[in-house]
């Protein structure tokens, strides 16, 4: 019988995220070799990616472990050069490599350096698959520099991927005429029959805040609100999560001034990923404040484990509730608005009670891991003609 050559991926990314890791395993069924090279100047690779590296999945995963050890190191060059060292390291794996699919995932760091590393191939270059991760076409498209770039990103896709409609409206009205995949999160699902909801909605006294204070996130602002209502939430536990290092000094200086406010922080990658899900397992509501977002993964996992999710409209929400999701959608401009629902939320049990109900439908519809795994698989395979 003819041996049949398995395709060859090379896979752009952060190498330390945990969204990254997840997308992999969706893909680990399929015959392809897949080749890992870091976008982002990431301290350690995460160990998901390194189990995926040596376990014994039907694909293959190799980490390109001379640039993964140096990303920082170029990435300090590339600011004194122009986004040119991390681009020539890629280009020369992708001549010995050869791939057959080059994908990005994540556009400004991964989808920037591809677009650079290709500049001067024409026919002899493999397909480019792109990404698109939470604000990359959203927010970005907004600046004059990053609106250029992304033009010329997109033109050279002949495939783009993002987890809402309304990204892939975006990419098509800035000139991409390409294929598309399936609309999917691309932090993959949740594994729905193994994970149950920890405690009853109704004696739930947890609330969780996305701590994000970048260039995108505005948790500084509804913190504020909630400070000047600190007596309203005598009774409750309030944890902000992913805690930057501002929200970490404006929740001490909050606890500090309203000693009767219950509020605790987490940092960012303090917990595991179930861990995580434990804790909006036992939440009343989940509050996410920001200025753009894809699908947020802390939106769809609130809905997922019974958390009353309150998300800015920013996010692509919408599309949800079209599916029969329960949330409130919050004004990014009105942090007070965003107080007063929460408030109310909270007070109604049985509005908690009826939403955490119609959202587990919905995760079961839409967010099954190895629902989404087989729709991945599915879409890779038809890319790489298998």
């Amino acid at each position: 019988m003819e041996d049949i050559r398995r395709p060859k991926v090379v896979i752009v990314g952060m190498l330390d995220s945990p969204h990254l890791g997840r997308w992999l395993a969706t893909v680990r069924d399929l015959e392809a070799d897949f080749y890992l090279f870091p976008s982002t100047p990431n301290r350690k690779v995460l160990p998901m990616i390194k189990e995926l590296e040596t376990g014994t999945s039907v694909a293959s995963f190799d980490i390109f472990r001379t640039e993964a050890k140096w990303s920082a190191v170029i990435s300090v060059a590339d600011l004194v050069l122009g986004g040119k060292v991390r681009a020539r390291f890629l280009r020369r794996r992708l001549d010995q490599i050869r791939p057959d699919l080059v994908h990005a995932l994540e556009l400004q760091h991964a989808g920037y350096a591809l677009a650079t590393a290709l500049k001067g191939l024409q026919n002899q270059r493999p397909k480019v698959a792109l990404t698109n991760y939470g604000s990359d076409l959203f927010w970005f498209r907004k600046f004059p520099s990053h609106e250029r770039r992304l033009r010329d990103l997109l033109q050279i896709a002949d495939v783009y991927a993002a987890e809402c409609q309304r990204d892939l409206d975006i990419a098509k009205s800035m000139g991409f005429s390409g294929h598309t995949l399936s609309v999917l999160p691309t932090a993959g699902g949740v594994d729905l029959p193994s994970e149950s909801i920890v405690g009853d909605v109704q004696s739930r006294r947890l609330i969780l805040i996305k701590g994000y204070t970048n260039f995108v996130g505005r948790a500084q602002d509804v913190l504020s609100a909630v400070a000047r209502r600190s007596r309203e939430f005598d009774d409750w536990e309030i944890v902000v999560y992913s805690a930057t290092l501002r929200a970490r000094v404006q929740c001490a200086w909050i606890t500090r001034r309203h000693r009767n406010l219950n509020l605790r922080t987490i940092a960012k990658k303090k917990l595991s990923h179930r861990e995580m899900l434990e804790l909006f397992g036992m939440a009343a509501a989940y509050l996410g404040f920001s200025r753009s977002d894809g699908i947020s993964t802390s939106f769809l996992e609130a809905l997922t484990f019974g958390a009353y999710p309150l998300q800015t409209s920013t996010a692509c929400i919408d599309e949800w509730r079209a599916r029969g999701a329960e949330f409130a959608s919050l004004n990014v401009d009105d942090p007070e608005e965003a107080v007063d629902l929460l408030l109310q939320v909270l007070n109604d049990h049985q509005m908690r009670e009826r939403a955490a109900s119609a959202n587990r439908h919905v995760a079961e519809q839409y967010l099954n891991v190895d629902d989404i795994a087989a729709q991945y698989s599915k879409d890779y395979s038809l890319l790489l003609g298998r």
